[in-house]
C-alpha cells in the first residue's frame, strides 16, 4: 500500500466579488477535484457587498457565497458591508503575517487615469510577497514594469490574463510557447462594446446610436457609463497593455496612443454607404526604436481582412514577430466565464510557482 500525498492548500484572497470574481469561484467549485492543490479562500473582501474573513486555515464555502451573497456568511464581519483601501491593504498585510494566504485574486472596477484603488493594492500584495492576480487593465497599462519588478523582488508573480481579451491566453502564450520570440507589433478589434454596437447599426438601418447603444447597455455588454468604450478608451488602455507586456515598449503610455478615435459620430446610414466593406474600432502597435507607436482608429475593413467577420461581442488580435507570420487569435462573443478563466488559470500558474519555490 502506497499512501498518496495530500494536496498542498493555497490560501487565496478576493478583492471583489461581481462578476470577474464569482466566474472565477464558479470555475473554482466546478474544478477543484482536478487541481493539483487545494484552493482554500481565506478572504472575500468587497466595497459594499459584504467583507468574510476565515480564523486560521479555514476557508470560506464557495458555494454558499455564490448563492446567498458574502454578508450572509458565517465569517462575514457583522455590520460591515465594505472596506475602505486603505482598510483592504491593512487586512493583506494581516493575512500575510498569519501565514496562510498566498494568492490576491482581483476584480475591482478601477479609474483609467490612476488605476487606484487595484494599483495600491497590487502594490501592497507583492511588497508583501502576495502574488496577484488581476481582470483590471489599468495598473497593468499604467506600472507593468514597475509591478513586475517588485514581484522578482519579493519571488512573487504579477499575472494579468484577463486585462485584455478576457481569458484568451496572450500572455501565457507569449510567455510559454513563443521562446526568444520578439513580438514587433499587433493589431485587432479589442472592444466588445463598439464592435457589437457597429454591427447593430449595420443590421438594423433603422437604429440610432442611442438605440445600438442602449441594447447593448441591456445585455450587459456596454456600461452603465459607457465614454470609455465609444470613446476609444478602453481600447487605447488595451494598446498600452499590450505595449508594456509584450516588451514593445516598457514605459509605453495613453500619451503614446494617437491617433485615438471615437465612434460617437457614427450613423447607420455611413456604415450602409460602405457595404460590404465593414467599420471597425481596430488597435494597432508597433515599436520602432524601442518606443511604441500606437493607434485606435475607426476604418473600413474590407471582406479579405480576418476583422471583417468578427461578430456582435467578439475580438481579434494579430501579432507580429520576428520569427513566425502573423499570430491571429479570435474570441467569438466572450461571456464572463472567459474572464473567470483567466483568472483561473493565473491562479494555477501561481500555485505552480509556491509549489517550486517550496521544492
Amino acid at each position: 500500500f502506497i499512501a498518496m500525498a495530500a494536496k498542498p492548500e493555497v490560501g487565496l484572497v478576493l478583492l471583489g466579488f461581481g462578476g470577474a470574481n464569482k466566474s472565477f469561484a464558479e470555475l473554482v467549485v466546478e474544478k477543484e477535484e482536478e487541481l493539483p492543490f487545494r484552493p482554500r479562500i481565506r478572504a472575500i473582501c468587497t466595497g459594499k457587498s459584504g467583507v468574510a474573513v476565515t480564523e486560521l486555515n479555514e476557508a470560506v464555502d464557495l458555494c454558499a457565497a455564490l448563492k446567498d451573497g458574502v454578508a450572509s456568511l458565517p465569517s462575514a464581519r457583522p455590520g460591515v458591508l465594505g472596506l475602505t483601501p486603505e482598510q483592504t491593504v491593512e487586512l493583506l498585510g494581516e493575512l500575510k503575517r498569519r501565514g496562510d494566504v498566498q494568492v490576491v485574486v482581483e476584480g475591482i472596477p478601477s479609474a483609467h487615469k490612476d488605476a487606484e484603488p487595484a494599483l495600491s493594492f497590487a502594490r501592497a500584495a507583492l511588497g508583501l510577497g502576495l502574488h496577484y492576480v488581476t481582470a483590471n487593465k489599468a495598473p497593468v497599462a499604467r506600472a507593468c514594469d514597475e509591478l513586475k519588478a517588485s514581484a522578482l523582488a519579493n519571488q512573487c508573480q504579477f499575472l494579468f490574463e484577463s486585462a485584455c481579451m478576457d481569458g484568451v491566453p496572450i500572455f501565457n502564450m507569449a510567455r510559454h510557447c513563443l521562446p526568444h520570440a520578439r513580438v514587433t507589433g499587433f493589431e485587432g478589434v479589442l472592444n466588445s462594446t463598439t464592435n457589437m454596437i457597429l454591427e447593430m447599426l449595420e443590421q438594423s438601418p433603422s437604429k440610432s446610436f442611442a438605440d445600438a447603444l442602449k441594447v447593448a447597455q441591456d445585455q450587459g455588454i456596454a456600461e452603465a457609463d459607457p465614454s470609455a468604450d465609444i470613446d476609444g478608451l478602453d481600447a487605447a488602455a488595451k494598446c498600452v497593455v499590450l505595449a508594456r507586456a509584450l516588451g514593445l515598449d516598457p514605459q509605453a503610455s495613453m500619451d503614446c496612443v494617437h491617433p485615438l478615435e471615437a465612434i460617437r459620430d457614427v450613423t447607420a446610414a455611413t456604415i450602409a454607404e460602405t457595404l460590404p466593406d465593414r467599420w471597425k474600432l481596430i488597435c494597432r502597435g508597433k515599436s520602432i526604436a524601442g518606443r511604441a507607436q500606437l493607434s485606435v482608429t475607426l476604418e473600413k475593413v474590407p471582406v479579405s481582412s480576418p476583422m471583417h467577420g468578427l461578430a456582435s461581442s467578439s475580438s481579434l488580435l494579430t501579432l507580429q514577430t520576428d520569427v513566425l507570420g502573423p499570430l491571429t487569435l479570435i474570441q467569438s462573443e466572450p461571456t464572463l466565464r472567459d474572464t473567470g478563466f483567466g483568472l483561473f488559470a493565473d491562479v494555477c500558474a501561481a500555485a505552480a510557482y509556491a509549489a517550486a519555490a517550496q521544492g
